[in-house]
């Protein structure tokens, strides 16, 4: 008789339509199956023990009928009542009738005593308690008696009744606890094509009988049919059931977890198909109202692992909630507390790693766009742990790490703060925009270190240049940034008349860059100090610095000095002052006001000056094309005497200095 309405759906995440298709139906067949209950929810001790001993091969079937809905008395009750009614038919001699009358005396006793009334939705110890029965229970119970007096029987179910066979190698007599009543069954057109098509997505029917044959004729054939089951399936019949119910119910992380029990017993495609429905109308239900239960979420993940057709229905509904809590409507609490129960639940079973990609993923991508850079890091680590070629989350980290280096103001900690990101995501030093970039930092930082009077830092600097070069297998650079980088270091080396470093120097960045202008220019000024220092002058005598200006100290002379008019007379080469090449020319005509005329070889240009600080440089900007200023660093300024060190474009210092007189 039909007595459950089912709700059955397959319903699509990105719809926004959500139909549930209702069948009338008394119970269908069952599934595929996982064993994993470590983490499932008992109603019971003696459930989970019951469970546990079916799994260790050691079941008892009426301990399983009793195991749903466990009630201690009416248990032993129904134990009592049992063997008073085996003990009464062994007292009327029936093992010595003919199997005719055996199977004749149990059916018509057992009916008389123990069921009083039909009701659909009774469970097994209904009987013993008012006598409540219906065709599964009342089955049962004849099927245990059956197997005391050593009849041959056989269960059978349909898609909307269960009956038994007695005696099926001779009288094949027909056991009928109800009498199924004259309802219609319709299933929709929908629900058929829903159900074969789960079907073939699980491989349950091939391509070719899925391609070759109609939706009705496949939905006859798999799931209206007559089945013979074992007494042990028929016991998961009940727990169907009840996960029907609560289906019905909208209870559906109840139900998922009965039908999860029943599939465990007897797998059929039946209970898959609605295991994988009551999953998936919870998932939704919980979309909808933005209530996430972990609980119905953890029975996803478990049954996944056994159930391919459910993965996908776990990671599209892990993307949705991802989204809401870290994107949408940030909540990292909450999204933390709904993956921390997830891992509770499934303690015993490692999480798919795909998941816990996803999970470090969103997490690291919230902490990116609040700003927090340092765990942004810390996840988007681990989401690459667990998923090495995904592009998502290599996007991810190239995002994370611009974002960092951009509020680092300091050269220098944007070379460690890339060389971590380096070391811990190794794809990044093979980004081309990153080895770019990191060139240029590090040129910056050594140009910076020779300008501003720390040469020995500048010299680690490039030391550590070098060999981060081939560490991380940089090959994209500009040749701008290693001629200055090394043109600088260079000039350096050439400064104190250490040649042999200056030319190393220098071939190294002839190396790196074979066509740069600069460090072959450089190359050839080094090679002309080294020839001139080597050989020497008549006419020279050694010059050192006698003071060590401060920032400060030197400032002060600059703005009180420099106004004025300046010839030089003289250069240093290596630390030795030399004659002026007759042919050249330098000089500067300076005012408080800013105003300068610039004359060198005899072009003149008229502009401003400026001195900077920091840098220890006098900048001189023609009013025609102020792009093409000068710099000088000061080296030295008195009222007597200025020594400027020239660049060469901007940036590169000269093996040379002018001492300047006032004229």
């Amino acid at each position: 008789m039909a007595w459950l309405k089912e709700k059955l759906f397959v319903r699509n995440f990105n719809s926004p339509h959500m139909k549930n298709t209702f069948i009338t139906l008394l119970f269908l067949g069952l599934i595929i199956i996982t064993n994993d209950y470590a983490n499932a929810q008992y109603n019971s001790d003696f459930e989970e023990n019951t469970f546990n001993q079916y799994f260790n091969n050691n079941g008892n079937v009426y301990d399983l009928l009793n195991a749903l809905n466990y009630n201690e008395a009416l248990y032993a009750q129904g134990k009592r009542q049992i063997d008073a009614h085996i003990a009464f038919l062994k007292a009327k001699n029936i093992e010595q009738k003919s199997i005719k009358k055996r199977i004749q005396t149990i059916y018509k006793t057992t009916h008389n005593k123990f069921f009083k009334k039909y009701e659909a939705k009774a469970f097994f110890n209904h009987i013993f308690e008012n006598g409540q029965y219906n065709c599964v229970t009342a089955s049962a119970l004849y099927a245990l008696l059956f197997d005391e007096f050593g009849i041959n029987y056989s269960i059978r179910e349909t898609p909307v009744h269960i009956y038994l066979i007695a005696d099926t190698t001779g009288l094949q007599t027909l056991i009928e606890s109800t009498l199924p009543g004259t309802g219609i069954i319709n299933f929709s057109e929908k629900f058929k094509k829903d159900y074969v098509a789960y079907l073939n997505k699980n491989k349950l029917i091939s391509d070719e009988e899925f391609e070759n044959s109609t939706t009705e004729q496949l939905f006859r054939e798999n799931y209206s049919q007559d089945k013979s089951i074992n007494l042990w399936e028929l016991t998961a019949i009940q727990y169907y059931n009840k996960g029907i119910l609560l289906m019905e119910e909208e209870k559906y992380t109840g139900a998922a977890l009965y039908l999860n029990k029943a599939k465990s017993i007897y797998p059929s495609n039946n209970i898959s198909y609605n295991h994988y429905a009551a999953l998936q109308n919870g998932l939704m239900e919980n979309l909808k109202k933005k209530s996430y239960d972990a609980d119905l979420f953890s029975q996803v993940v478990l049954s996944s692992l056994e159930d391919s057709s459910l993965t996908q229905l776990m990671y599209d509904y892990f993307d949705n909630i991802s989204h809401e809590l870290c994107v949408n409507n940030p909540d990292i609490k909450r999204y933390d507390q709904f993956f921390n129960e997830i891992q509770l639940s499934c303690s015993t079973t490692p999480l798919p790693n795909n998941l816990l990609h996803k999970y470090h993923y969103y997490r690291a991508y919230n902490f990116m766009m609040m700003g927090s850079y340092p765990p942004a890091l810390a996840e988007v680590k681990k989401s690459y742990h667990f998923n090495r070629d995904n592009l998502f989350v290599k996007e991810l980290a190239q995002q994370i790490a611009v974002k960092h280096l951009f509020i680092e103001r300091s050269y220098r900690k944007q070379i460690d703060s890339l060389e971590y990101y380096f070391n811990e995501l190794p794809f990044l030093s093979e980004n081309q925009l990153f080895q770019q970039q990191y060139v240029y930092y590090y040129v910056k930082v050594i140009s910076d270190c020779f300008m501003y009077d720390e040469p020995l830092r500048g010299i680690e600097y490039y030391n550590r240049f070098i060999t981060a070069l081939d560490r991380f297998n940089i090959n994209n650079y500009s040749d701008e940034h290693i001629s200055v980088g090394f043109g600088i270091t260079a000039f350096y080396y050439a400064e104190n008349a250490n040649f042999s470093k200056a030319l190393r120097v220098v071939n190294k960045g002839l190396e790196l860059s074979p066509e740069s202008l600069r460090l072959k220019q450089a190359k050839s000024d080094i090679e002309d100090a080294k020839r001139i220092y080597t050989t020497g002058y008549k006419n020279y005598t050694p010059y050192t610095f006698t003071n060590i200006e401060t920032p400060e100290t030197l400032k002060e002379k600059v703005h009180k000095h420099f106004p004025g008019k300046w010839r030089a007379v003289s250069i240093i080469m290596e630390d030795m002052e030399q004659d002026l090449n007759k042919n050249e020319t330098f000089e500067f005509i300076a005012d408080k006001d800013k105003n300068c005329t610039y004359i060198h070889n005899g072009k003149t240009e008229k502009g401003k000056w400026a001195y900077r600080p920091k840098s220890k440089c006098i900048y001189f900007v023609p009013h025609k094309e102020k792009d093409d200023y000068k710099v000088f660093k000061v080296k030295e300024a008195s009222a007597n005497k200025i020594v400027l060190l020239p660049f060469k474009d901007q940036k590169t210092p000269s093996p040379y200095k002018y001492i300047l007189k006032p004229i």
